[in-house]
């Protein structure tokens, strides 16, 4: 899954959802995370919330998903991020 998100420090930015990694480029840098650096993910009406520790996460707006798109993110999220237990 590909998504583009606007206004991320003012320049676009592209997140790609692969099975084994998640990729995020800008015009002003790249970077690859593992699935496993993610420790847990919560959801609100507007926004997708994927915590690296208890004061950090990646926030991901609804806006930028269709319906469809909304589901399946989450369940990419069930599927790849493992709790810490």
């Amino acid at each position: 899954m590909l998504k583009k998100q606007q206004n991320l420090f003012f320049s676009e930015a592209e997140w790609e959802f692969l099975p084994e990694k998640i990729l995020f480029k800008s015009n002003k840098c790249k970077s690859e995370l593992n699935w496993s650096v993610l420790q847990s993910f919560d959801e609100s009406k507007k926004y997708f919330f994927c915590f690296i520790d208890s004061g950090r996460a990646y926030i991901f707006p609804k806006k930028i998903f269709s319906k469809k798109e909304i589901s399946e993110f989450r369940k990419i999220l069930q599927e790849r991020i493992k709790p810490n237990l």
